[in-house]
Formats: structure tokens, C-alpha cells, sequence
């Protein structure tokens, strides 16, 4: 009963569909896999005292877990020639505000000579006593104006002061 001729038919038309069939199993070529067996040595599992003396590095190079892509080393601080660069602009900056300092201070000085003339000149005429009542008024407006004008000289020394106070602050940053 196994040899019927329905049988023998049935086992025709499944040889010829998997025949037909993709992928179909084709008998294995030793040949070709003893050359590939001299090309590529097969991994093999390490025991576990094996496993325990290997070093770490081996042992990291052996997992299975894909590598991470190594970005390129970027530079986030700047070059030895930018910050020489940068330096010199800084100082060339410092000395043209130095001079502009020197000018404006230049000008006060100027400026607080004028008013020392005019405070002398001032308290000359208050020595000089008057001679009439009429010139006491004046003495006393020349007073107020004197001691306005004193007020003056003192706020402009007193900006000197700060001024070249800048000025020693500025070459001192110069200097480093």
C-alpha cells in the first residue's frame, strides 16, 4: 500500500514544488567550507577561570554589544595665537584709554588753574578792606562767589584724583 501509484505521483509533484521552491536546501560543499575554516577561525566559549584571568580589556573587546562611534576631538578652548592676538588688541585698547584719561585729565588741570587765578585774585580784594558801606555789599556777593569757586576746585581736584586713579588701575591690568 505504500508504493500506490496515487502515492508515488504525490511524491513526484512535491519533489518537483520543492525543487521550484526559493531558497531551496542545496547539499553542503565541504570544500568550500574547509577553505573558509583556514580564512576565519570559529569563536569558541572560555571557561569560567578562563573568563575570570582574562583582562578587562579582552573581555570588553569580546562583548557582543555594538561599539559607539567615536567623535572627532573638537578644541573648546582657544588657540595659543587667537589669545596672543587677543592680548595685544587688549592692550593696544588700554593705552589709547590711558591717553584719552591723560587728556581729560590735562583739561581739569587746566581748568582747576584757571580757578586758582580767580580764588587768588578774589581773596586778594577780601584783604583789601573797603572803604564805604556800599563795598561791604560787594565784599560779602565776592565772598559767596569765592567760596562757590572753591567748591569748584575741589570737585575738579577731587575727579583728578579719581581720573588718575583709572589711569593706575588701567596699567596695572597693562601690566599682566
Amino acid at each position: 500500500v505504500h508504493d500506490s501509484e496515487e502515492s508515488l505521483v504525490h511524491a513526484k509533484v512535491c519533489k518537483i514544488k520543492m525543487a521550484e521552491r526559493p531558497g531551496h536546501a542545496l547539499p553542503i560543499n565541504y570544500a568550500k567550507l574547509n577553505v573558509m575554516y583556514d580564512q576565519f577561525v570559529p569563536q569558541k566559549e572560555l571557561s569560567q577561570e578562563q573568563v575570570y584571568w582574562l583582562p578587562a580589556a579582552e573581555i570588553a573587546s569580546q562583548s557582543s554589544t555594538p561599539t559607539k562611534h567615536v567623535a572627532p576631538f573638537v578644541h573648546t578652548r582657544p588657540v595659543k595665537s587667537d589669545v596672543h592676538k587677543k592680548i595685544l588688541l587688549e592692550k593696544k585698547n588700554m593705552q589709547i584709554e590711558k591717553k584719552n584719561l591723560l587728556i581729560t585729565n590735562e583739561c581739569l588741570i587746566t581748568n582747576s588753574i584757571a580757578n586758582d587765578i580767580c580764588s587768588i585774585a578774589l581773596a586778594y580784594n577780601l584783604v583789601v578792606p573797603p572803604t564805604s558801606d556800599s563795598s561791604h555789599c560787594m565784599l560779602e556777593e565776592l565772598r559767596t562767589t569765592c567760596d562757590k569757586e572753591d567748591s569748584k576746585v575741589l570737585e575738579l581736584e577731587a575727579e583728578i584724583l579719581k581720573k588718575q586713579q583709572v589711569i593706575n588701575d588701567a596699567e596695572k591690568r597693562c601690566a599682566f
